[in-house]
């Protein structure tokens, strides 16, 4: 352990960075489906540079499935989304895009950008993300 803590000491040191406090894995998003028949998760792979997320779906009494992995020190989800009937579910990914998952089959089914860059005015991001019943349409606030 003590050659690990000297590592990680080194590696920040030369960097200049901040050591993360949380890069154990851990999983650090969770969302059981309407029906309770799925829950899909976020896990944080592990890494001295988080975010380092993917993207699960576990069926009950069932497999868990790797839906995507989220590109390393870019890309994070903290909210997940699904529709009423627990069909499909969406990962809210860097408060501006959405995936949307088919929960039967874990296929990618769309692909909904939310939020620009801002062009002027900075970063825009989607806060309340909301599906409707069919997973064809996409609410949030700006």
């Amino acid at each position: 352990m003590r050659a690990w803590t000297l590592l990680c000491a080194v590696v920040v040191a030369a960097t200049g960075c901040r050591q993360a406090r949380d890069f154990l894995p851990r999983t650090h998003t969770t969302s059981l489906s309407p029906d309770g028949r799925y829950t899909a998760f976020v896990r944080q792979g592990l890494n001295m540079d988080p975010p380092d997320d993917h993207l699960f779906l576990a069926t009950r009494g069932g497999p868990t499935r790797v839906l995507i992995d989220l590109a390393p020190d870019a890309d994070w989800c903290t909210r997940i989304a699904w529709t009423r009937d627990s069909r499909k579910v969406g990962f809210v990914v860097a408060d501006d895009r959405l995936p949307l998952f088919n929960a039967e089959t874990g296929t990618l089914e769309a692909f909904f950008f939310l939020a620009g860059t801002g062009c002027c005015g900075g970063s825009q991001d989607a806060r309340n993300v909301s599906l409707n019943t069919d997973g064809t349409e996409v609410s949030f606030d700006r």
